[in-house]
């Protein structure tokens, strides 16, 4: 009896004594002590799953998942199942994990036993239910099984609202479209898991993470903090995040998403100065090096990344990011290939892909692309919207307006989206239709930047006048011009569209001053000098067929830049009609 009482005393001892290594990583010391704990409580459960996760600490899954799969407990404890799944997916064995985590259908008799077949209960890792889900969609994921991984982290989000990594699973794959994300949120159950404070609090940290959370969104749709809780007490624990990296990385995020990338630069500077490898304010700090073309900081941290990092999809996305800038397109293609055999999935990398072929004119290539990153953005309009794109370059028009319209169907208020649409329409000469969407995406602007300041929106004007000016509305036209030259001075194709709109309404010494303007940015442009011959030719004239000037086709070559980025969404991209660079033919 005295001999049990001081084994129990010094497996305790014991048992302590590995938390404590375990806490100071000495793994190694860890092990060894846990190894004899085992042994001395004659294979307890409890020290097996210890013994498991020091042995997972060190590396060495295969042994951990051989232990513990070879335990006449294991059947009956779900947290030694998960551990003995957490092995086989640090091997990325996703058979292994699903056979391990998947429901079994047993019909053993059990005789007088009493215990269930989740009976022993690990206290060390409590509930495993979500995180075993969370396996599960982790496998189905490396499996290639998008439907089956986004049910299976909607689960394990649902047995625990606050496994914050199940959400970011679904971000990340960008899963769920808008209103998906509203209905997911709207049944977690916070009330059954969390206090009222820490729901609002959820709440308010969840709607800032979403993807969809603040994008494009219109007032009548739009919701404050506080819509979501964020008052009384709960409102000062907001205020005291306001400084945390991931809650500004959220607000960078935003600021990416309205296409401010000077705010949002500012931004990731800010938590990259805190903390240089801050992954996601990483992403975004790369995507918007892209945007503003700063090539020398885009070499120097994928450089650094690659250094560090080089085992990370996002190191070499970083460095192909430095090549498109530098527009070496070979490299690009190799970089992004390297970032991609690293994580499959890794969607930015394949929208920088069709990116990159669409600019070079490889249309099949680039729709292979978009096409890979539609099935892994199954909540995400753009690679529809470029997939339209790429389609309706190739002439495929049917097929164009079946993904444009798909895309809208997610994104219905998404400004860049609305425009493409347009674009479409105005080449089918459907000059109505392009004239309401292009309308339809400047009040979206109008809602996310009320005064439109950003330079990023100038092709919706540049585009709304050309349309208008198809349509003989010279004054629009105009009106819409100058609104664009506001948001970016200096913009030759604008000044020569003004000239133009000014030929047209046969105000010949508008068309020459705005044609010598053009021509002192850009003095070899045919279309202006086009544009110039003809106001001074006619100025003298006393009878006009304005009609005959006007164009019946835009050059559906010329785009404004893109801009890259993963979003948290992998790339957005702004084009702009710029008929003003058509040749102009007069009869």
């Amino acid at each position: 009896m005295v001999l049990h009482e001081a084994l129990s005393v010094m497996l305790e001892r014991l048992r302590a004594l590995v938390q404590e290594y375990v806490s100071k990583q000495l793994y190694e010391s860890a092990q060894f002590w846990a190894d004899k704990v085992l042994t001395l409580s004659d294979g307890d459960p409890s020290d097996l799953a210890t013994y498991g996760q020091v042995l997972y600490s060190r590396g060495h899954y295969q042994r951990a998942a051989h232990i513990l799969e070879g335990s006449p407990h294991l059947m009956r404890s779900a947290a030694l199942r998960y551990l003995t799944a957490k092995c086989y997916a640090a091997s990325k064995q996703w058979e292994q994990v699903l056979s391990i985590l998947e429901p079994q259908e047993e019909t053993q008799d059990q005789g007088d036993q009493q215990e269930g077949p989740d009976s022993i209960h690990v206290p060390s890792l409590g509930n495993v239910e979500s995180a075993s889900m969370l396996l599960q969609g982790l496998a189905h994921e490396g499996l290639g099984n998008i439907h089956a991984a986004v049910s299976s982290f909607k689960a394990s989000l649902a047995a625990d609202v606050f496994c914050e990594e199940a959400l970011e699973k679904l971000r990340y794959l960008h899963a769920l479209s808008a209103e998906e994300e509203r209905s997911l949120i709207a049944s977690l159950p916070f009330r059954k898991q969390c206090a009222v404070e820490e729901e609002q609090l959820v709440r308010y940290l969840y709607q800032k993470k979403l993807v969809h959370g603040t994008q494009h969104a219109t007032p009548a749709a739009g919701k404050s903090a506080a819509d979501f809780g964020a008052t009384g007490d709960v409102s000062r624990v907001t205020q005291a995040l306001a400084t945390n990296l991931d809650v500004l990385s959220s607000r960078a995020e935003e600021s990416f998403r309205n296409f401010d990338a000077a705010a949002c630069l500012d931004l990731t500077s800010h938590i990259l100065s805190h903390d240089p490898y801050h992954e996601s304010a990483l992403l975004l700090h790369v995507a918007c090096c892209v945007q503003v073309g700063r090539a020398d900081e885009l070499f120097s941290l994928g450089h650094r990344l690659v250094e560090q990092f080089p085992g990370s999809p996002l190191s070499w996305y970083a460095v192909a990011c430095y090549y498109i800038v530098v527009s070496r397109h070979q490299l690009v293609l190799k970089y992004l290939t390297k970032a991609i055999s690293l994580d499959p999935h890794f969607v930015p990398a394949h929208m920088a892909f069709g990116l990159a072929f669409a600019a070079e004119g490889e249309h099949d290539q680039a729709i292979a692309a978009y096409s890979n990153a539609a099935r892994m953005m199954q909540g995400s309009h753009w690679p529809l919207t470029y997939l339209g794109k790429e389609y309706f370059l190739t002439g495929a028009t049917s097929i164009s307006n079946r993904f444009m319209k798909n895309a809208c169907a997610l994104a219905p208020s998404d400004p860049v989206l609305l425009q493409e649409i347009a674009v479409v329409l105005y080449h089918s000469k459907e000059y109505e239709k392009a004239e309401r969407y292009l309308t339809r995406a400047a009040d979206c602007l109008r809602s996310v930047d009320p005064h439109v300041t950003l330079q990023a929106w100038e092709p919706v004007y540049s585009n709304l006048g050309h349309v208008h000016r198809k349509l003989r509305r010279y004054e629009l036209a105009l009106e819409c011009h100058f609104k664009a030259l506001q948001l970016k001075p200096d913009e030759p194709s604008t000044l020569t569209a003004i000239a133009f709109v000014h030929l047209l309404r046969g105000d010949y010494d508008g068309a020459v001053v705005y044609c010598n303007k053009s021509l002192c940015l850009r003095r070899e442009d045919q279309f202006t000098i086009a544009v110039l011959q003809e106001a001074v030719e006619r100025e003298g004239e006393e009878a006009l067929d304005l009609g005959s000037l006007e164009v019946g086709t835009m050059d559906e070559g010329e785009s404004s830049p893109a801009l890259y980025g993963d979003g948290g969404e992998g790339g957005n991209a702004t084009s702009g009609l710029n008929c003003c660079d058509a040749a102009m033919t007069v009869e």
